[in-house]
């Protein structure tokens, strides 16, 4: 009992001491520690098959050093895995890992169509082209009670914001469906190619449509189309304030920021924008972002501000309140506050980077990256992980909200797919 007694003494001593014998390496080594903390609390801790004796928050001592499998499981919640690298005689942070909840998921699925369904703002409509032309709706929780509404070779250009209109364009026709008058259907015609229309994000009755040489507004109440006397490259507008882009001088690549008021739409003010820029990126008109090359460029409030990427901007939203901005390029996602544009990298996704979403109520956004859908932590004090929520072998999807839940519509050349994710 003495011999085991002197035998171990040296080996607790070591142990207490931050040391630990590498049976792989055949030496003492000194270890270090992992420091675990989840929203929620109470999930249990793996490293390696090794469970930690605490749950979460937890440090877990005495690591031998290099890389481990950390395992995080919380009844009812997704499991969070990631290889991690342990320090010798350093405490690693994995800080604030969120852990997406397991609900329910529902699938509604069409076959022999070739594009993905539009999602109406409220979540509960969709719309598509199918492949035989015709225009259809449904409801995104019911795959039974799908309505042509038309056979034509027009394309689905969007939602009203509160979901009433849809309104399709053809090169030089547009109909606008009123959801709240059965799907009636008026058709109007421009004398134009259009490239793409804009509905005006605070009147569910004004659209502006953009042509190749025109900008006209489109009354979707009482069925009219009307040329106005301003030419844009594109343009954001809410209760008749319009922010356009617009070519000026004799360079074609110099453009103007352009302030207009309905129902003259008389120019009240202009800034000049960097060489390039075609669009605007967010959808807001105080503060404006535009997108040019590898430059964003904010005017808020009067003051212009600009940033270089090392790659070109893909695609933005903005925070709740819109106390940030949230931009991605092709990998990586960043956070620009609107007081100088301080930044921050939120997450290098290591594959190609769709789309990101805010998710109102959770410290958290949902990220489309690869095939993957996940969780990205917002949390300004520690680093930030991914938590898988769908891991898909298709296109990228479209996301969108529904309340508490998460619609991804996606589609490849058998059909397409719109599944639903309950948040919390």
């Amino acid at each position: 009992m003495i011999g085991l007694f002197l035998l171990l003494a040296p080996v607790a001593v070591f142990y207490a001491l931050g040391y630990r014998y590498d049976v792989n390496r055949g030496q003492v080594l000194r270890t270090g520690a992992v420091l675990v903390t989840t929203y929620p609390r109470n999930a249990t801790v793996t490293l390696d098959s090794e469970p930690a004796r605490k749950r979460t928050p937890v440090v877990v001592r005495n690591v031998l050093p290099g890389e481990h499998l950390l395992r995080v499981e919380l009844e009812g919640y997704e499991t969070f895995e990631k290889r991690v690298t342990i320090l010798a005689e350093r405490t690693t942070l994995y800080d604030a890992i969120l852990l997406a909840p397991k609900h329910d998921r529902w699938r509604v699925e069409r076959r022999g169509t070739g594009a993905p369904p539009v999602v109406s703002p409220d979540g509960t409509a969709i719309a598509w082209n199918a492949t035989d032309d015709t225009i259809t709706v449904g409801r995104t929780t019911d795959a039974n009670a799908d309505l042509i509404l038309d056979h034509s070779a027009e394309t689905i250009s969007g939602w009203s914001p509160y979901s009433r209109y849809l309104l399709t364009t053809g090169e030089r026709s547009l109909t606008i469906y009123d959801r709240n008058g059965d799907w009636s259907a008026r058709n109007m015609g421009v004398d134009q190619p259009i490239r793409y229309v804009r509905w005006d994000q605070a009147n569910e009755s004004y659209a502006y449509l953009l042509t190749t040489e025109a900008t006209f507004v489109v009354d979707a109440f009482a069925g009219t189309v009307t040329r106005l006397p301003f030419y844009a490259l594109d343009l954001l507008a809410a209760n008749g304030q319009l922010r356009t882009i617009e070519r000026t001088g004799l360079s074609e690549r110099q453009r103007t920021l352009v302030f207009r008021s309905a129902p003259t739409y008389d120019r009240s003010t202009s800034l000049d924008l960097p060489l390039g820029t075609e669009a605007f990126i967010a959808a807001s008109l105080n503060p404006v972002v535009t997108a040019s090359d590898q430059t964003i460029t904010t005017v808020h409030n009067g003051a212009t501000q600009t940033r270089a990427f090392a790659d070109a901007p893909r695609g933005s939203e903005w925070s709740p309140q819109q106390a940030a901005l949230l931009v991605w390029t092709d990998d990586e996602l960043w956070s620009l506050s609107l007081d100088g544009l301080g930044e921050q990298l939120i997450a290098r996704t290591g594959d190609t980077l769709h789309t990101a979403r805010w998710v109102a109520g959770w410290p958290a956004l949902v990220v489309s990256h690869g095939t993957e859908i996940g969780f990205f932590d917002v949390d300004p004090r520690g680093t930030r992980y991914a938590a898988p929520l769908l891991t898909r072998a298709d296109v990228l999807p479209r996301l969108s909200f529904r309340g508490n839940q998460l619609l991804s519509a996606s589609a490849d050349e058998h059909g397409w797919t719109i599944e639903s994710l309950q948040l919390f």
